[in-house]
């Protein structure tokens, strides 16, 4: 067991700085970049669906307080391991042109455990809380010459989160919980402007570089209330109704900020520093989520999710940004034909569905981006069943998979479109790890 520990706190703080940003997006100029979602695949496969539709052997990091679903009162509760990757394909347009990008990277890593059998759950983990990557390459004439100046914009980093998520069972159908965020890392910009002229070579370009560092906490509660309907067949009928508020707060931030002279091949020549570390802050807004979850055992789920924030509020050292406020509607569900069948390796494949349409934060030309999405996906499980005796009392461990297309923008209003297919990859491991044993 200590093993196991020591591997898993080993992974998150070495991994730290390589959870970041996947594919380029001129999106993520906007704003603080692309904003996480918090779902693990089996959510992201649902339609990024949550706040009141859980699993048995999956955590739930968009709801704390559906960390009890996972409390699974005939296992005796478990200890959950969950890692995830994510692939990112894109393809932007505008009204001539066409680019495609690509890009992997780490997605999560997370660890729940019961603290008090079927009263407390807690988890651990570490993911992106927003991701930056862009490279825009456009020309601006030059005032009162003919000549025109190149402009590239870069952009890179994001904000990284270490989160600690707690549910606690107030009684048999009431549960609440609470996530906090240990948000971290920098996020890195740079304009550089070339002349371009054949008449007067220029062998020197003009650079504004621009570094924002952000640390601090950040707290997301949760309600969940659950009932159960008696229906024909051993499992009755789940409702579930959720209830999540993301605290608007004001984390810490220092800018620091210089004008360059460089060559063409970006050596820096001359630097001055415009900002040196001025400590501020960046105001996060608060945000409101609804979900209802119908459930029947291990057999199925389905669940609908609305969530909206506040983004307009977003501020950075008492400097407005860009965004618009964001609104999120997804729904979506999973399927298992039998759990627990013995003969049949497919009927203990978890299926899932879903989709959803969103007011994404960003504005494009002043007119906010709407994005669509459809997603599936499926759970390999890796314990076998025939062993009941053993497997059962561990649980199911799976491969996960979920797959995400959809588009955000269009030509006519935001002059820019992005089509994008995502692939999520993850293992899940059930163990019991921190039960004594008293019989070899």
């Amino acid at each position: 067991m200590r093993h196991k520990i020591t591997v898993i706190f080993f992974w998150f703080f070495s991994i730290s700085g390589a959870i970041a940003q996947t594919a380029p997006s001129p999106f993520t100029s906007v704003g603080i970049g692309e904003i996480g979602t918090n779902a693990m695949i089996q959510q992201e496969a649902s339609g990024g669906v949550g706040i009141a539709m859980g699993s048995y052997w999956n955590l739930n990091t968009i709801n704390p307080a559906m960390l009890m679903y996972t409390r699974n009162t005939i296992f005796g509760g478990l200890t959950v391991f969950q890692a995830g990757v994510i692939s990112d394909n894109r393809t932007i347009r505008n009204a001539s042109n066409s680019e495609r990008s690509g890009g992997s990277n780490l997605s999560y890593l997370v660890t729940g455990f019961p603290v008090i059998q079927n009263r407390w759950f807690s988890t651990i983990g570490l993911r992106p809380f927003s991701s930056v990557n862009y490279n825009l390459n456009y020309e601006t004439q030059l005032a009162g010459s003919p000549y025109t100046t190149l402009v590239t914009e870069k952009g890179s980093g994001g904000i990284n989160q270490l989160f600690w998520s707690n549910g606690v069972a107030l009684s048999k159908n009431l549960s609440l919980g609470l996530r906090t965020q240990v948000l971290f890392s920098s996020i890195f910009t740079e304009f550089v402007n070339n002349v371009d002229t054949q008449e007067i070579p220029v062998r020197y370009s003009a650079a504004v570089y621009d570094r924002l560092t952000v640390s601090g906490l950040t707290f997301t509660g949760g309600l969940v209330y659950t009932d159960s309907i008696k229906t024909s067949g051993d499992d009755p009928l789940k409702i579930t109704l959720g209830l999540t508020y993301d605290f608007a707060r004001d984390v810490r931030a220092k800018q620091f900020q210089s004008v360059q002279r460089r060559i063409l091949t970006g050596t820096i020549l001359e630097a001055d520093t415009v900002q040196n570390n001025t400590v501020g802050s960046l105001d996060l807004p608060s945000g409101l989520g609804f979900g209802i979850g119908l459930s029947k055992g291990f057999k199925w789920s389905i669940g609908a999710d609305l969530r909206m924030k506040s983004w307009e509020d977003l501020r950075r050292l008492e400097q407005p940004l860009a965004t618009a406020n964001s609104m999120y509607l997804g729904i979506g569900g999973e399927i298992t034909p039998d759990a627990f069948s013995i003969e049949d390796y497919l009927k203990r494949v978890t299926f899932r569905l879903g989709g959803s349409y969103e007011k994404t934060p960003y504005l494009i030309n002043g007119v906010q981006v709407n994005d669509f999405g459809i997603n599936f996906g499926f759970s390999l499980p890796i314990v076998p069943s025939s062993n009941t005796g053993s497997s059962l009392n561990k649980g199911f461990s799976s491969v996960d998979f979920g797959f995400r297309y959809g588009v955000q923008g269009n030509l006519d209003n935001n002059l820019l479109q992005e089509e994008y297919f995502k692939i999520h990859f993850g293992i899940t491991f059930n163990d019991k790890w921190f039960i004594k044993r008293r019989f070899n």
